[in-house]
């Protein structure tokens, strides 16, 4: 039965490689070596990867295609930072229309403003639109294609209630109560001249007649509609929708955008996308239009307002200055001429100035605060001057009364009657000048360039879609190449199966570059491969089976037979390759072997040493002999090796399970045992059959085949599990397919030699292409 394993020294070999020379850990990093499991990641997905590129291009191409084209158009407008004009010429008279910086991110705001773009709405009649039913998904884009010259298009397979290009629809007319607001009617076309009206609900609202108002009763309101053009085929459908004023002002804001050309430039670009390039010039001009338009309204009543501030200035302003002149007149008569000196006319004019000053911050105070609460930084301001200028007036106030009293008097006196009249005649001018400015009032803003219909759409920008499309499934491609091989979970370091199943690692067999060549030459799956142990005995995957061959000595030199199993978890992982090309080894070696094609329902050992003339004949093999149709020298199939014979699967059978209980299958064992040295079993895998298990209960050594790149731990652990439970040890275990430079190792000898003879050369042993299944 399964004897206990004599695994081979490992004293200085940690991985427990045999046969390759002594693994070397590379220099590397652990993050080199991620990085590597990476690139290999992808590299054994690549086809997904690739895929995913390709569709991710295909659809970004057609969505390049078929998507609405946008076109954006730009109005170029300039604010002025100060007043110009017959207003400038007001700024001396205590601020009147103030001038001053302007405010750009206000007037962003007032551009995108309800005012403003309802205004617009209302001039280009957006409040309603009628627009025609299109097909799912391509209708748009082929009525877009479609060239009005031509007339209506014919329906697509007669689906006249679709518009297919050529329709012209205007909407003259169309109102409903608050409620229905936003809500798409619908607008059928009829035989002639006719329509008929459709509810939200689809339900009849009346008959009309293109170019007549159509009532109707909806709710517990009434709405109207007037269609004065509907060029469509009957049957047609159109959608018909009353906007509300805040979703009419969302829905044209959307697209709309406004910002300062660099900075402190004072100029302002307004652009705005639409699929309808004309619609888009349309919607700018009057944008723009109406933007200067309510920046003249607003100076406009600025001015008014303080025109009306100066009116009622002006009779308390004379009423002080009457008041001034008496006030002198009758000092002048009672004290007589009076000659001022020089000091007296000095601090006369400093002190008429500062009052002028005083006066004129007062009144400008007294407009402010009809605008804005006594905290404003504007009033703040003119506090602060304020305080500045009494300051000043107190050292004016101090050289005063240095001076005689009858000076003194005459100081303030005359002070009076020159400031009232200078305030008075510079408020009565600034009126003047206001009322002549009212009737021409001009905004501190004005349009530079208006907006002109682009030629080309602006996005989809089809180069730049279809680079990103690339860019995303290169991404995708490779993050899916990476989820995919994280779910596989393959194992490329054998080291791992080992820490994970406590079975030594008996042989590592190399990729070789031969093999692959040799299998996808073929042109059927059935056609004969060959041996690569005959066609390349110096080949390195060859090397490393004969180094098993020296470890499956020790394993069964106390064994009561010399029967081997060789398995694996599933499919395609070169289990039979192994067995076949290790069986050769061993007869090149000297021993008589009898390789057995165990896999009864899809056996492929054939393939190696016979030629199959038709798929659905069988050479006769181990089914025929257990079930007793053919004798076992029948059965035989003598090969090119002295001392190799193999048995074949032979025919499928209903129950190949159960045919291995048989004890014809016992008795063949035995015969064999008498014969030759070695029995070999190419056994089907472990997880999907209980054939394994059985077979390897009259075995004196299993081997689990394990493929790098392919099979994963759990795969390998539930092999082990599954032969346990069924009496079977494993004794160790077969790495197949091995990439040395994929794993991060490399050798430091063992195959400096012998790759050179009469097959020529065979290349990097450790080097190329993964075969498909195969090693």
């Amino acid at each position: 039965m399964n004897q206990m394993n004599m695994p081979y020294e490992r004293s200085t070999n940690p991985q427990g490689f045999t046969g390759m020379g002594q693994p070397v850990e590379q220099s590397s990093n652990n993050t080199e070596i991620n990085l590597i499991d990476l690139w290999y990641n992808l590299v054994d997905f690549k086809w997904v990867a690739v895929a995913i590129l390709v569709v991710s291009t295909v659809i970004g191409l057609l969505y390049s295609t078929v998507a609405t084209p946008i076109y954006s158009a730009d109005v170029l407008l300039q604010v002025e930072t100060k007043q110009t004009g017959g207003l400038a010429a007001l700024e001396d008279v205590s601020g009147v229309l103030a001038a001053g910086g302007s405010n750009v991110t206000g007037e962003l705001e007032i551009i995108k403003s309800r005012t403003v773009v309802e205004s617009v709405a209302e001039t280009l009649g957006l409040a309603q639109s009628i627009t025609p039913q299109y097909f799912p998904f391509i209708g748009q884009w082929l009525a877009n294609r479609h060239e009005e010259a031509l007339g209506l298009a014919a329906p697509f397979l007669g689906l006249t209630g679709y518009a297919w290009g050529g329709e012209q629809l205007k909407l003259t007319q169309f109102s409903v109560p608050p409620e229905f607001t936003d809500q798409a009617f619908i607008a059928v076309k009829g035989e002639g001249r006719s329509f008929s009206l459709l509810s939200p609900a689809e339900e009849s609202l009346g008959q009309g007649v293109i170019g007549e108002p159509l009532t109707f009763k909806i709710g517990y309101g009434i709405g109207t509609i007037t269609i004065s053009q509907f060029d469509a085929h009957s049957g047609m459908r159109a959608n018909v929708v009353r906007r509300h004023p805040l979703s009419l002002h969302n829905g044209l804001v959307a697209p709309l955008s406004a910002g300062e050309v660099g900075r402190n430039s004072s100029m302002i670009r307004v652009s705005y996308e639409s699929p309808n390039p004309a619609f888009a010039v349309r919607f700018l001009n009057e944008l723009a239009n109406a933007y200067v338009r309510q920046n003249v309204e607003r100076k406009g009543q600025e001015a008014e307002q303080q025109l009306v501030f100066l009116d009622q200035q002006l009779p308390s302003i004379k009423e002080q200055l009457r008041r001034a002149e008496d006030a002198l007149n009758t000092f002048v008569q009672s004290k007589g001429t009076i000659d001022p000196t020089l000091d007296t006319q000095r601090i006369l004019g400093q002190d008429v100035e500062l009052e002028t000053k005083r006066v004129e911050l007062g009144l400008e105070r007294e407009k402010l605060l009809q605008r804005f609460q006594p905290g404003h930084p504007l009033i703040q301001a003119i506090d602060d001057q304020l305080t500045q200028l009494r300051s000043v007036r107190g050292g004016v106030a101090s050289q005063a009364q240095a001076l005689p009293e009858v000076q003194q008097e005459y100081l303030r006196l005359r002070r009076d009657v020159e400031v009232n009249q200078a305030l008075y005649t510079s408020l009565l001018n600034g009126a003047q000048q206001l009322k002549v400015a009212k009737a021409g009032t001009v905004g501190n803003v004005a349009i530079v360039d208006y907006a002109q219909q682009p030629k080309r759409p602006f996005k989809p920008k089809k180069g730049q879609l279809l680079a990103l499309a690339m860019l995303a499934g290169v991404f995708l491609g490779v993050l899916s190449a990476q989820a995919l091989a994280m779910l596989r979970s393959a194992v490329r370091d054998p080291s791992k199966l080992e820490q994970a199943t406590g079975l030594s690692v008996y042989s590592i067999v190399p990729l070789s570059q031969q093999q692959s060549a040799a299998e996808k030459g073929l042109r059927r799956r059935s056609d004969k491969v060959g041996l690569l142990a005959v066609a390349a005995p110096n080949d390195p995957s060859i090397e490393a089976l004969r180094s098993f061959r020296t470890g499956l000595q020790f394993a069964t030199i106390d064994s009561p037979n010399k029967r081997v199993l060789i398995t694996g978890p599933v499919p395609e992982i070169g289990k039979s390759f192994v067995s076949a090309n290790f069986a050769a080894i061993m007869a090149q070696a000297g021993k008589r072997v009898l390789l057995i094609d165990g896999d009864m329902r899809k056996g492929t050992l054939s393939r190696y040493f016979i030629q199959e003339e038709r798929g659905d004949i069988k050479h006769p093999g181990l089914s025929d002999v257990v079930a007793g149709t053919v004798t076992f020298d029948t059965a035989l199939v003598k090969t090119e090796l002295e001392g190799l014979h193999v048995l074949v699967s032979g025919s499928v059978p209903p129950n190949p399970s159960e045919l291995l209980l048989h004890p014809n299958f016992i008795a063949l064992l035995e015969k064999a045992d008498i014969e030759y040295d070695y029995v070999i079993i190419d056994s089907p895998p472990v997880l999907l059959v209980s054939d394994a298990s059985v077979m390897g209960q009259h075995c004196s050594a299993t081997f689990i085949v394990a493929r790098y790149g392919a099979s994963n731990v759990r795969q390998v652990s539930d092999s082990q599990k599954r032969l346990a439970q069924a009496g079977v040890r494993v004794n160790g275990l077969i790495f197949n397919g091995f990439i040395a430079n994929r794993s991060g190792y490399y050798y430091g000898y063992g195959y400096g030699y012998g790759y050179k003879n009469a097959y020529g050369t065979y290349g990097d042993p450790v080097t190329g292409q993964a075969s498909d299944k195969k090693a």
